[in-house]
């Protein structure tokens, strides 16, 4: 399975039971996110990984994907 995913591609087939992580900073969620994302910064996670759920698939949303990718490299 190709790890990343566009957009339609999450819009039109969710994957299933996945947790939405939004990597983004909290003004630019405010903004604007996907509905039932949670907004778990970048520079956060590790301090946050009791967040994420054990054997739970995570999808790791961003603006352009750059910090998304980051994030899963810390992961």
């Amino acid at each position: 399975m190709d790890p990343t995913i566009s957009v339609l591609q999450l819009r039109t087939q969710p994957p299933a039971s996945a947790l939405l992580v939004d990597v983004r900073s909290g003004t630019e969620f405010a903004s604007g996110h996907i509905p039932g994302a949670v907004n778990i910064p970048m520079d956060q996670i590790e301090a946050r990984l009791d967040d994420l759920g054990v054997n739970v698939p995570l999808v790791l949303i961003c603006q352009a994907g750059k910090r998304a990718r980051m994030t899963a490299g810390l992961l």
